[in-house]
């Protein structure tokens, strides 16, 4: 099993950054001192941004090589975090997080929710935004070198990620509704079926351009898959001339 230097360096650099920006704030102020709430952010951003690139770098050496015990067992997942929240001790106890709503042990609650979140949020970060545009940067690159050979698969996940993504992300802004749970999705489907319903559409412009998304969403992997049959069938019959 390799040594885990990438992990060690950005835990590393991690931590001391982290450190830096609380050297920022004096032991007596609180939470309503302006400066706490940019530290704080600046705190959360770098454990997110180092959970995602430990993640993204033992994934990768995962799949080069798979009989490579890569995770160390979910080490950093946990470690980097813990190690952040015992940095934030001595400034959470000095009461720097404090306010009239939240006392020393309330703060040190909340911080250690904030950094399990943050931890998260980068590794969702990473699945959900980052990892199509990669997948689909390293397919078309394979597909470019190999003039067409190879890398199509990698291409067509990649962008058909990036495409649910952005239907998402448009249809958020296209309509919203007050209901939530089951029954706001259900209104916000009626929505873009141009159905009646207790929704309100922000950007009808927008909401065409979802419909449209929504349709290639639905239509694309039938095309790539017929596309592929007649490939294959392509294939085996040079096969069977030579």
């Amino acid at each position: 099993m390799r040594k885990p230097l990438f992990e060690i360096i950005v835990s590393t650099i991690t931590l001391i950054a982290v450190l830096i920006a609380l050297l920022q704030l004096p032991f007596g102020i609180n939470s309503y001192d302006s400066r706490v709430t940019p530290v704080m952010f600046f705190s959360m951003g770098a454990l997110a941004l180092a959970s995602a690139l430990v993640l993204r770098h033992q994934y990768l050496r995962g799949v080069k090589n798979q009989d490579e015990d890569t995770y160390y067992k979910g080490f950093f997942y946990w470690a980097l975090p813990l190690a952040v929240y015992a940095l934030l001790v001595p400034w959470l106890i000095a009461g720097v997080l404090n306010a009239e709503d939240v006392n020393t042990f309330g703060a040190l609650g909340l911080s250690l929710l904030l950094v399990s979140i943050a931890a998260l949020g980068g590794i969702i970060a990473l699945a959900v935004f980052w990892a199509p545009v990669e997948i689909t940067a390293r397919g078309l690159w394979r597909f470019t070198v190999t003039r067409g050979k190879d890398g199509q698969g990698q291409l067509v996940a990649g962008l058909y990620f990036m495409l649910c993504e952005a239907a998402l992300i448009v249809g958020s802004l296209s309509a919203t509704t007050e209901r939530v749970g089951q029954y706001g999705h259900a209104q916000l489907v009626q929505a873009l079926l141009g159905l009646p319903g207790d929704y309100t559409v922000e950007n009808p412009g927008l909401l065409w351009v979802t419909r449209l998304l929504f349709i290639l969403m639905i239509g694309l992997p039938f095309v790539y898959g017929q596309y592929n049959k007649r490939r294959l069938a392509a294939e085996l019959s040079k096969k069977k001339k030579r």
